[in-house]
């Protein structure tokens, strides 16, 4: 879902700091203007701009107010057409690239993939120096996610989550990509993993309602119905308004044969479908303290010489490799990666050089103990 953006009042900012070196009378128009801003009344603000252009045809301020009358025209068509109308003529580069922007947003909203295309890669060629630069990117990579170009749409997305989490997109950024490296590499153990990252780490973003829905369904696929069952379960409890609430009702619907129970939350600060992890005490885990990161996992192993000789053989190729006790058998934990990229990678080459097939596992720290995500059971 696209965020809600009151970008119009960002050029308020600009607009009303500077007051005091207007005329009383416009002063008293401005603040006005702002105000019913304020409320998201588009009809008052669109009938006391015309006001104020009328009363002030040569202000300093008609463009400003331009792009504040264009965020609140509607319908969309008509607002485009604003909007192309003050990139076109506007000498400043931030307005002409938040006329894009704008633009953008509203094929996004309509769901008008092939339009959102075109007008997404305008912005990436003609401000590559704007503030909108990378959203233009995301812009695009949702273009070719819903066009079904999933390889193009992952590039996309890799080059806006490099921005970090001060990118706007960030939090939708992720949760796409997540989504797109299952279908790039086909790995369902990274995907699961990301998911329930994604919905602890983006709470109260909107993104973290999606995630669990997600998440939901990847264990429905799994036939692991008692953790779909209680994912759904929660989302109705929670959200009941969201969109994603009218899906749980139909998946619980469908799930509802199986005879599924509730197995506890799977919210923020949970930790749905753990297990506790008793790492061997002679070996040395002071290197991933307070931190989350994946590793490789080898086993299951019903004899720990069995461990012992795969750890011998693959010990002096990697720098971690670490004996993991079970409650009925060992595993061995090869590597620490934040990266899920690069833990893919670790797994091929387990697999080309010493014929060993793992599970990529995400393990989390929580004040002292460890969790991990994972298919490895």
């Amino acid at each position: 879902m696209l965020k809600k953006y009151k970008f119009s009042a960002a050029f308020a900012v600009i607009l009303f700091s500077s007051l005091i070196i207007f005329a009383e009378s416009e002063k008293k128009y401005l603040l006005e203007i702002e105000n019913l801003e304020q409320k998201n009344n588009s009809a008052s603000v669109l009938a006391k701009i015309g006001e104020f252009k009328k009363k002030f045809p040569k202000s300093s301020q008609l463009e400003r107010l331009d792009i504040i009358e264009a965020d609140h025209t509607s319908p969309a068509k008509s607002a485009i057409v604003k909007f192309r109308n003050i990139e076109k003529k506007s000498p400043n580069y931030e307005t002409k690239s938040y006329c894009r922007f704008k633009i953008c947003s509203i094929y996004y909203l309509q769901s008008s993939w092939e339009n959102l295309e075109r007008e997404s890669d305008a912005g990436i060629r003609l401000y590559p120096k704007s503030g909108y630069y990378y959203d233009f990117y995301f812009f695009k990579a949702k273009a070719y996610f819903h066009k079904q170009l999933f390889s193009e749409s992952y590039r996309l997305c890799s080059l806006c989550i490099e921005q970090g989490p001060k990118f706007y997109f960030y939090p939708e950024a992720r949760l796409l990509h997540n989504y797109l490296e299952q279908k790039v590499s086909g790995n369902s153990t990274v995907y699961t993993a990301n998911l329930s990252i994604s919905s602890v780490q983006f709470a109260d973003t909107g993104v973290e309602i999606s995630s669990l829905f997600l998440l939901g369904r990847q264990y429905e696929y799994r036939k692991q119905y008692n953790p779909a069952f209680s994912i759904y379960t929660d989302i109705l409890k929670n959200y009941p308004k969201s969109p994603e609430a009218d899906f749980c009702r139909e998946r619980l619907a469908e799930i509802k044969q199986f005879n599924p129970v509730y197995t506890g939350s799977y919210l923020k600060n949970s930790d749905p479908d753990t297990d506790f992890l008793n790492i061997s005490p002679e070996d040395d885990v002071n290197t991933v303290e307070n931190r989350n990161f994946y590793v490789i996992e080898l086993g299951p192993f019903h004899n720990l010489k069995n461990v012992e000789n795969i750890k011998e053989l693959i010990n002096n190729s990697f720098k971690h490799v670490i004996v993991v006790r079970k409650k009925t058998f060992f595993s061995l934990y090869v590597e620490q990666t934040a990266d899920p990229e690069d833990a893919l990678k670790i797994r091929i080459r387990l697999a080309e050089e010493f014929g060993l097939n793992g599970n990529i596992v995400f393990v989390k720290n929580d004040d002292g103990v460890q969790y991990y995500y994972g298919d490895g059971q």
